[in-house]
């Protein structure tokens, strides 16, 4: 187990060192990897000598990164040095952008420690509004994935990912075939994040018929494919943008569902545990906790699986 933890760390390091090398000011790039290295690497260090790191840790401490990068950014674009942020700048960082724009607070308050950034305030903001499917407008989008044989299978596939698991469709689109595991008993799991989950028994004739005939593989120059999506182009998958196309054409507003989803989800298990296993950051889910409505219906083969862990 450590070894495979061990493993994240040094994923993340490899991670990091490709980063820095798109950032062209040599003074950011030691500030970003100060960063990335006292509290990122220190913190995951600490949690795999504790059999506790998990791969929700490294797509947060990449999100956590990435956003401190798109924050000096923003300084550099102002013509100003981190020495030089003001309140208003801060304001306006999160004023103008996603809410994902207040990871870089645990940058911010790590370089107002360090004196790298004058002591200022920086909120945590979660969105005033979010777009979201209602309930009802979810289930029937799952009931016609389910049932109308009329769709394209790969559409109706496409559908049960985002509506039934919460992914994001460029995830969607880049899916391998051995992220599905089909077991003796006639069962199927799918793999987003660290451990399968089971595809409910209802959903998985429509994932196991789709991958039994999956299109553009018949040619010579894309045999044996192994995207479970793919393109038309040689070894490539099906972009995102085309299968955006193909899916509002199906009637789903793609980022409504996607949230829908998941805040149904951090309602009937914790959002750590469905960080872990849907292959989400903990800051992500725990923004979809705190937006989340009422729950409806606990998804049992789910909540079965990861409690065996």
């Amino acid at each position: 187990m450590i070894e495979e933890r061990n493993g994240r760390i040094e994923r993340f390091e490899i991670w990091l060192d490709q980063k820095l090398l798109k950032v062209p000011s040599p003074k950011r790039k030691r500030l970003i990897a100060q960063f990335a290295r006292f509290v990122h690497l220190n913190r995951m260090r600490h949690l795999a000598s504790h059999n506790s790191l998990k791969e929700g840790t490294l797509l947060s401490a990449r999100q956590s990164t990435s956003t401190a990068i798109e924050f000096l950014e923003f300084l550099d674009g102002r013509g100003k040095d981190p020495g030089e942020c003001t309140q208003e700048d801060i304001n306006d960082w999160l004023a103008g952008g996603p809410t994902t724009r207040s990871l870089a607070r645990t940058f911010a308050r790590w370089a107002m420690g360090a004196r790298h950034i004058p002591k200022l305030d920086f909120p945590y903001r979660v969105a005033k509004t979010l777009p979201r499917l209602s309930q009802d407008r979810r289930l029937e989008l799952i009931r016609r994935a389910l049932d109308d044989d009329e769709l394209d299978s790969g559409d109706r596939a496409a559908c049960l990912l985002m509506l039934l698991f919460g992914q994001p469709l460029t995830r969607v689109a880049a899916m391998k075939m051995e992220q599905f595991l089909h077991s003796d008993d006639g069962g199927l799991q799918v793999i987003f994040g660290e451990d399968p989950i089971e595809v409910p028994v209802v959903f998985s004739p429509v994932f196991k018929d789709y991958l039994a005939n999956r299109p553009n593989t018949n040619t010579a120059s894309n045999p044996g494919s192994p995207w479970c999506f793919p393109g038309f182009s040689p070894g490539e998958h099906i972009s995102a943008n085309r299968l955006m196309i193909r899916l509002r054409e199906v009637g789903i507003d793609l980022q409504g569902a996607k949230n829908a989803t998941l805040q149904e989800l951090v309602l009937l298990i914790p959002p750590a545990i469905a960080a872990d296993a849907l292959g989400y950051s903990y800051q992500v889910m725990d923004i979809h906790e705190q937006r989340a409505g009422a729950r409806w219906k606990a998804y049992p083969e789910l909540v079965r699986s990861q409690s065996k862990d």
